[in-house]
């Protein structure tokens, strides 16, 4: 395993050096690769990434996942921690059952993207379309079969895949949908509409979003430069895979990180 650390993380600091020392005592190995070189991350001698860190660093670790074909392990050690599905407990008790290949993957689907120059990019929790300058934006959405879906006025627009439903998603008050559902949404961002609901799609759906204004693309969290509309969005082919505890419920992650 290669264990990707957010090195800036005070927790991380202090709970690297137990994850450490119990991987090699059931002998299992493993290296370390701080987050912030993960553009020079190799992991053709692994068999699976541990993000180490926060629901920020497993993001960051997904496109290299995507590339590499590789298996995430998620380990919180930060605050909410909703994708991470490890407390360092978890994972330490786990280690056996992974040197033995003993242990339980999920696949979640993803958001891919399509500029008109064909540049593709994928999100496992969102893509959101913001203006550039403070003022609303208006977006035309079609289906990719030319149909008109809405015109909108408003701050942005978040297209969410259902387990990024539980993020910017949720604060813009969007539903929250079970992550192994063949869904995805769009959910506007204080739109100056009276509709301002968010619409639920199936995954075989994509859309073509368009405006003649300049606008910002942040995919998962990260700003991309230089993005033009129109965007051709759907749920890719592909998927990514997760490592999960055998004692893992989703409903129970849910009363527990949002008080529900």
């Amino acid at each position: 395993m290669v264990l990707v650390v957010n090195e800036v993380k005070q927790s991380v600091q202090q709970r690297l050096p137990s994850i450490l020392e119990n991987c090699n005592g059931v002998g299992m190995q493993t290296t370390t690769h701080p987050l912030s070189q993960l553009n020079t991350l190799k992991t053709d001698d692994y068999d699976a990434i541990v993000s180490v860190g926060g629901d920020g660093t497993l993001l960051s670790v997904v496109p290299h996942a995507l590339a590499t074909k590789k298996t995430i392990i998620g380990v919180n050690c930060g605050k909410l921690g909703f994708l991470t599905m490890y407390s360092v407990e978890d994972f330490i008790q786990a280690l056996p059952l992974f040197l033995q290949g003993n242990y339980k993957t999920v696949r979640r689907h993803i958001l891919q993207a399509q500029t008109c120059d064909r540049t593709i990019f994928f999100a496992l929790n969102d893509i959101v379309i913001k203006s550039k300058a403070l003022r609303l934006v208006p977006l035309d959405v079609y289906l990719n079969s030319g149909v008109w879906v809405t015109h909108t006025r408003s701050d942005g627009m978040i297209f969410c895949t259902s387990t990024g439903s539980t993020a910017y998603n949720l604060s813009a008050y969007g539903p929250v949908l079970h992550p192994s559902s063949s869904t995805w949404c769009m959910t506007p961002i204080c739109p100056h509409d009276f509709f301002n609901r968010t619409l639920v799609f199936d995954n075989s759906i994509h859309l073509y979003v368009k405006t003649k204004e300049d606008v910002e693309v942040v995919v998962d969290g990260k700003k991309l430069p230089d993005i033009k509309l129109p965007l051709t969005l759907g749920i890719a082919k592909k998927t990514i895979v997760f490592t999960q505890p055998d004692n893992f419920s989703y409903f129970e992650n849910l009363r527990t990180k949002f008080n529900w």
